[in-house]
């Protein structure tokens, strides 16, 4: 392991617990509201989540975890930290698609660029995908509903197996690149 990877290892927990004191500090700032219970889908529950509250942004939705602009941060150290809470939960989310060579066939990443300094320096975030159907081109915006489940590996620092986040993807949607494809805390 070089030295930029020994860095880059320290660092970047830093970075995206920095982005969850920031993201979690400026939603608790705003005035705190009912949130929503009815039955209506996914996609209405979508627009009508409110984040006045830092709980209410990591709230499961009838069963499903919404990601959006303003959750995605926290969702994601949530799911990194206590994944055994959330395994088997459905998920609803959006990013563009990565899907480097050394992949499966019909895996993929779904990413999210976070802007932590300038946005000439984006830091890039993934979740494993799976999905048993056409995988699109790469960079192509996606919408996902899929359920959270558990992707083995081997974890060179700890030196054992491990488990990760992996979407097991049941529908996917292409959509065009959102305005707002930048992540900030």
């Amino acid at each position: 392991m070089g030295k930029k990877d020994i860095i880059t290892k320290a660092i970047v927990p830093l970075i995206i617990m920095s982005l969850l004191f920031f993201t979690i500090y400026s939603v608790a700032k705003k005035p705190n509201e009912e949130f929503p219970t009815d039955q209506s889908s996914t996609e209405d529950l979508r627009e009508e989540i409110n984040l006045r509250d830092p709980m209410e942004a990591m709230k499961i939705i009838n069963g499903v975890m919404i990601f959006n602009n303003e959750n995605y941060l926290i969702n994601m150290v949530e799911l990194m930290y206590n994944f055994e809470d959330y395994h088997g939960m459905g998920v609803d989310i959006q990013g563009f698609v990565l899907k480097p060579q050394d992949l499966e066939e019909n895996s993929f990443y779904l990413t999210r660029y976070v802007i932590t300094c300038c946005e000439n320096d984006p830091e890039m975030i993934t979740l494993n995908c799976y999905y048993d159907g056409d995988i699109p081109e790469e960079n192509t915006w996606v919408k996902i509903e899929g359920s959270l489940q558990a992707m083995n590996y081997y974890d060179e620092d700890l030196g054992e197996e491990s488990q990760k986040p992996l979407i097991v993807v049941n529908s996917l949607e292409a959509i065009p690149e959102p305005e707002e494809h930048y992540l900030e805390p």
